[in-house]
């Protein structure tokens, strides 16, 4: 549960990311502030790092703690250069 919530500390300190609550199970449900970037930041993700849901209509990434393979900041670094990645193909619009 510890690891669910860093993970989600990691998340909610970033203003182009949307946590949708803080994890009660070790399960943390977020996305991208601009959901246009949804498929560019998955893209840009490791291979395996989260899966895709939807709630109520919007697609969500999810992450589980239990997942042997979890590592907060393995994961923080990939996400920063993911969103890095989206900023610049922004910039270049």
């Amino acid at each position: 549960m510890a690891l669910a919530q860093q993970w989600a500390d990691v998340i909610e300190r970033d203003a182009r990311l949307v946590l949708r609550a803080r994890p009660e199970t070790g399960v943390v449900v977020w996305r991208p502030a601009d959901s246009a970037c949804f498929d560019l930041l998955l893209a840009h993700m490791p291979p395996g790092a989260v899966s895709v849901t939807v709630l109520d209509d919007i697609r969500w990434f999810r992450n589980v703690a239990a997942n042997p393979n979890a590592d907060v900041a393995l994961l923080a670094g990939a996400l920063a250069r993911a969103l890095d990645a989206l900023a610049n193909t922004s910039e270049r619009r």
